[in-house]
């Protein structure tokens, strides 16, 4: 049986762009700018298996502004983790959005995998992302992952 896994071992100044591209996504995602998320998607990347830049840039408005959009939500909860599938070892974004009032103090903080809370109206967004040339080249829903305070990364 053949294997096609690659590593690719960055040096500091692409981890460095990689984690300011991953930055910018998260800023622009929690102010529904789809704008300038279409800016850092790469021009030749392949989105949510797929699509175009430009495609995506339509998902994304659909995330936001969409017939059950998430425009109208009150709370925004980023959590981070690893990818074990689609692209193992990049990192996920769990994006939780809800209708929970963020001044009350009655939301709880959710771990990364928990499932969406229905009585708040909680929509969750798990991407994992591979980059080129200092932007998003290629973008996943994250279906397999592990927490970044797993003792997975604690042993390895």
């Amino acid at each position: 049986m053949k294997s096609n896994f690659n590593i690719t071992i960055l040096n500091s100044e692409e981890q460095e762009a990689n984690s300011r591209t991953l930055k910018f996504f998260t800023y622009a995602f929690t102010a529904y700018y789809v704008k300038s998320i279409e800016e850092l998607l790469h021009p030749k990347g392949v989105f949510f298996g797929k699509y175009s830049r430009t495609r995506a840039a339509g998902i994304f408005y659909t995330f936001f502004f969409g017939a059950d959009g998430i425009h109208e939500l009150h709370s925004m909860s980023i959590n981070r983790g690893w990818s074990v599938y689609p692209l193992p070892g990049s990192e996920v974004i769990e994006i939780r959005c809800s209708n929970c009032d963020p001044f009350s103090g009655n939301s709880s903080r959710k771990k990364l995998g928990e499932p969406e809370d229905k009585q708040l109206g909680e929509k969750v967004f798990r991407f994992c992302f591979e980059f080129r040339d200092e932007q998003i080249y290629r973008i996943e829903v994250s279906r397999r992952y592990v927490s970044q305070d797993a003792d997975v990364c604690k042993n390895n």
